[in-house]
């Protein structure tokens, strides 16, 4: 009966130790991102195939398929692309602007050296650095970030956009680009907490700066297919691009964000063997 007691007492101890501990661990964790927050993020460059004319940064804390597929698809292009944040302990969706921001500091890169951010495991990049920059230039803003058919992660805020004849209206931050001092600009504005909703909190800041920030209303340089079905776009006959029927643009990068994972596949395979077969 003794050996039964000192047993349980001394479980409670390990168990109370070990609860203890990993939320002592938690916390400086926490403390220490806060203090000091480029010595706990890492990164990774892989360069282009050719000059090196865009910033381009993607988030991803582990190695996947999808991580890959948008590497290999960026090198085929010529575009250098950073992924950050390899390995690190992902907190929330606060973390990748978080992380870009820091990166471009890091960087000390001149104002008016244009950046651009992807999402890491469901993009594809379909274009070229010169194409991407000359189409955001055309634009005549400071950062354009991509759009959707979807008001996301608040429907209700739908009814405070400006008006827009395409269906492509609402704000998307899973595809940015701008001036590197503008996009940093915003994210210090918006004052990030690791765990914010990162769409939401770029839409807030959109509806209440207006001007600030452009929507890529026809797909240009992103084409985020939530949404979206195959009557919406078709593949160019003569390269490896799809067509946005509503615009009757080429995409640069494509986004296969929400329950769409299943469509970009669907595109990545049959832009694949086109580029295959040309």
């Amino acid at each position: 009966m003794l050996t039964i007691l000192y047993a349980t007492i001394s479980f409670t101890l390990v168990f109370i130790t070990y609860y203890t501990t990993k939320k002592i661990y938690k916390n400086r964790y926490k403390n220490a991102y806060r203090r000091n927050n480029n010595q706990r993020l890492n990164s990774v460059y892989f360069p282009p195939s050719q000059n090196d004319i865009l910033n381009l940064y993607t988030v991803a804390t582990s190695r996947t398929q999808g991580l890959d597929r948008l590497i290999k698809s960026c090198n085929d292009h010529g575009i250098g692309i950073h992924v950050l944040g390899i390995s690190n302990k992902w907190q929330g969706y606060g973390n990748k602007w978080l992380w870009v921001a820091e990166y471009i500091k890091l960087q000390n890169l001149p104002d008016d050296s244009v950046v651009a951010f992807v999402d890491a495991y469901d993009v594809l990049a379909l274009s070229n650095p010169d194409e991407i920059l000359n189409k955001f230039k055309s634009f005549n803003a400071r950062a354009v970030f991509s759009a959707e058919i979807h008001c996301y992660p608040d429907p209700n805020l739908s009814k405070d956009y400006p008006f827009s004849n395409s269906r492509f209206k609402y704000l998307n931050s899973g595809g940015a680009i701008g001036y590197a001092k503008d996009i940093v600009r915003i994210i210090d504005a918006i004052n990030f907490q690791t765990t914010d909703d990162d769409q939401g909190a770029f839409t807030n800041y959109y509806l209440s700066h207006p001007g600030e920030i452009f929507l890529d209303y026809d797909c240009k340089i992103f084409f985020s297919l939530f949404g979206v079905s195959e009557n919406d776009f078709q593949l160019d006959d003569f390269e490896s691009r799809v067509i946005v029927m509503e615009s009757d643009q080429k995409p640069c990068f494509i986004h296969g964000n929400g329950t769409s994972t299943k469509l970009l596949d669907a595109l990545h395979d049959a832009l694949s063997t086109r580029q295959t077969n040309s």
